[in-house]
């Protein structure tokens, strides 16, 4: 997975034509990106503005971005691997049905605990 196949950024102001170049390659690109003092239109069409009239905070976006995805990469791996043992449990007669239920409602708020713990960046 590619972060952007097309990316354009802004970041100062410029002549008319410069605008409307910037606007239309803000507006094709899969990620758009504007800082907050570059041309209002490209603000307005970009995906994302930058607060600060620094670059390196795209890199702290993209830092965190892949943080948040491996989160969710990992949770979904953990809830459907213990949601199936706990199907097979409960099929083959190991555990009782009530018991299944609130071992998945228990691993579900445990799940979603975690999630609320801060990212690594």
């Amino acid at each position: 997975m590619a972060f952007a196949r097309s990316f354009s950024v802004t970041t100062s102001r410029r002549s008319s034509a410069a605008i409307v170049i910037s606007a239309i390659s803000l507006s094709a690109a899969d990620a758009g990106i504007a800082i907050s003092d570059g041309a209002e239109i490209a603000r307005e069409i970009a995906d994302i503005t930058v607060g600060a009239d620094d670059l390196n905070q795209i890199l702290m976006l993209k830092k965190l971005s892949d943080s948040l995805i491996k989160k969710i990469n990992r949770n979904y791996r953990v809830i459907v691997g213990f949601n199936s043992a706990l199907i097979a449990l409960g099929v083959t007669g190991v555990i009782q049905p009530t018991t299944s239920a609130l071992l998945h409602n228990t691993s579900t708020l445990v799940i979603s605990l975690e999630s609320m713990k801060n990212l690594p960046v």
